[in-house]
């Protein structure tokens, strides 16, 4: 029964951003826990209590980048706009443009980057 939700749960994120979530459905097929504590990791991340979400976006969408990986970054501006972070901005974050972004969000971009080197 478990193992019905998550691949529902799966659908929808996949559905939801246009993504291919294949990776989370091998997990589920290795171990539904596995997948179950996956989850509860990706929600304990997105909180951000009295963070402005764009600076919040911007730090993660460097962690992205730095992984190297075009469609999860993809996946992570997606949901920055989804968030309401202008497209301009985000366009600034992918460029390394620090003077076309406000303070708090090229604080957040070095900020990410110094802890990721």
């Amino acid at each position: 029964m478990i193992r019905w939700f998550l691949q529902r749960w799966i659908a929808k994120f996949e559905r939801t951003w246009h993504y291919d979530a294949s990776y989370l459905r091998d997990v589920l097929d290795a171990d539904p826990r596995a997948l179950m504590a996956f989850s509860k990791v990706a929600a304990i991340g997105n909180y951000h209590k009295d963070v402005p979400p764009a600076a919040y976006c911007a730090a993660g969408i460097v962690g992205t980048m730095s992984e190297d990986c075009g469609p999860c970054t993809q996946l992570v501006i997606d949901m920055a706009q989804r968030q309401g972070v202008d497209p301009a901005i985000l366009r600034a974050i992918v460029a390394r443009d620090l003077s076309a972004m406000p303070f708090e969000m090229a604080l957040a971009m070095r900020f990410a980057e110094a802890s990721l080197n």
